[in-house]
């Protein structure tokens, strides 16, 4: 583990505590920090992640509660410019909005239809369902809450060593103020089908729909079953705030973070539509081993300043160095190299290698060996094929226990306990992967991707 991320866990852990405590007295749903979970922990690992940033030069714009290198090593007041809120986009309704605005349900943002997704299905919701426009969260006893909050950033400046405390409790103040509000708004909706709640947006929805009793359904992305991932994230928002969950394949064991913040009263599992194109079914997977290999390295986006933890990301110039390291490796293992350039990525880099800017849904099959170092959405449409994968593990994400012995039955798998291996020894790495008889099975896909409950559904 890193040792920013044991920090970063010890947020996680202080905002843990002060939700639990506030929750007694305010409910787990009408609940100030429990909306701002995912919030705090962006803004305040961020600074962690940020402030030994030795270059002068900024990561890159930064909307709250993200922050600049600048703002994590002397914090400043923000304004509107720095608080670029979801709903100020968003203030008329489409035409096809209005147009079913008196159906019975509403959708929110994020829903995972996406490219080669159900179309259909796509196609239906919007049809169907309108978009719900902003409103402001309902936070019972709201300055009573605020309080709640002020004292938890208090422990939080401490534990991390922030600076300027009252400017930082004087940006949370106003960022509570543009987003709550202690007036309920009456619902006419039965119900709201929503995407992630990692985004604010579905968390004010799921808030203000639950505390009317009205269903909230939401769909998890990626295409796989999200406790492969043993993150604070996946509990306190991809798994939470919700009245029935949409999950892909079966559940795996819970792990030490990725408890259900709030659980929903029901779990639904669907299959991927994306993995069950792809999937090869066979018994083991195999291929030729040489140096005329057609190899794809796929990594994650660069994040600017888009950067928070436990888990997730190191820093740009971090990364960076550790992918030129490695495509120097490849370069002198192999013939022909490509990198697989994300499509999210906020800064563009110069490769010494080819570079493929296809969706990898397209690209996938015109490669012989896949090389990833970081699991994403990449390496599950990955591991669905029948390409053979190295995995370097240089130490992001924090993937359940029992996931990752099944993902080392099928990647060669490679812990780098430190990013300052050597060329030569990412070489030796790559011969022993060339010179190895260890024959790799996929027993991931089917259930954690296309898998469902015996019944459909399962209670909670």
């Amino acid at each position: 583990m890193r040792a920013n991320d044991a920090v970063n866990l010890r947020i996680y852990a202080l905002i843990l505590e002060s939700y639990n405590e506030s929750a007694d007295l305010y409910g787990n749903i009408g609940n100030l920090i429990g909306l701002l979970f995912h919030d705090l922990m962006i803004h305040f690992t961020s600074i962690v992640e940020l402030k030994a940033l030795t270059d002068i030069r900024e990561c890159g714009k930064a909307n709250f509660p993200f922050v600049t290198n600048s703002y994590a090593k002397n914090p400043t007041t923000i304004g509107d410019a720095d608080c670029d809120l979801f709903y100020s986009k968003r203030k008329w309704l489409s035409r096809s909005d209005m147009l079913c605005a008196l159906r019975p349900v509403s959708r929110g943002g994020a829903l995972p239809f996406g490219y080669k997704q159900d179309s259909l299905a796509r196609y239906l919701y919007h049809l169907f369902l309108a978009r719900q426009s902003f409103e402001r969260a309902y936070i019972p006893f709201l300055n009573q809450q605020i309080e709640y909050v002020v004292e938890l950033i208090k422990k939080i400046c401490l534990e991390v060593g922030c600076v300027n405390e009252d400017v930082i409790i004087q940006n949370w103040i106003y960022y509570i103020n543009k987003l709550s509000t202690e007036k309920q708004r009456l619902i006419g909706r039965k119900g709201i089908v929503l995407g992630t709640r990692g985004k604010i947006e579905n968390r004010i929805h799921a808030i203000n729909y639950m505390q009317q009793e009205k269903k909230v359904v939401a769909f998890t992305h990626g295409e796989i079953n999200n406790h492969v991932f043993d993150e604070p994230i996946i509990g306190y928002s991809e798994r939470a705030l919700c009245t029935t969950l949409v999950d892909y394949g079966d559940d795996l064991s819970v792990g030490m973070y990725n408890r259900s913040l709030v659980k929903p009263n029901y779990k639904l599992s669907r299959k991927s539509a994306v993995i069950r194109e792809i999937y090869k079914q066979g018994s083991e997977i195999d291929g030729v081993k040489n140096r005329g290999l057609n190899v794809l390295y796929v990594p994650t986006m660069f994040s600017g300043c888009g950067i928070y933890g436990p888990f997730r990301q190191i820093l740009d110039g971090e990364y960076f160095g550790w992918q030129r390291k490695l495509l120097s490796s490849l370069n002198l293992y192999f013939d022909n190299v490509t990198i697989k350039l994300h499509p999210k990525s906020k800064m563009v880099k110069k490769y010494t290698v080819k570079a493929d800017v296809r969706r990898f849904d397209d690209c996938v099959d015109d490669y012989d060996l896949i090389v990833l170092d970081y699991y994403s959405t990449a390496a599950t449409i990955s591991i669905a094929s029948n390409k053979p994968i190295i995995y370097f593990d240089i130490g992001l994400r924090n993937l359940n226990k029992d996931f990752c012995e099944l993902l080392k039955q099928r990647v060669f798998f490679k812990s780098i306990v430190s990013r300052v291996i050597t060329r030569d020894e990412i070489v030796d790495i790559l011969s022993e992967w060339c010179n190895s008889n260890e024959r790799f099975v996929n027993n991931i896909s089917e259930k954690y991707s296309l898998g469902f409950c015996s019944d459909g559904f399962s209670y909670w």
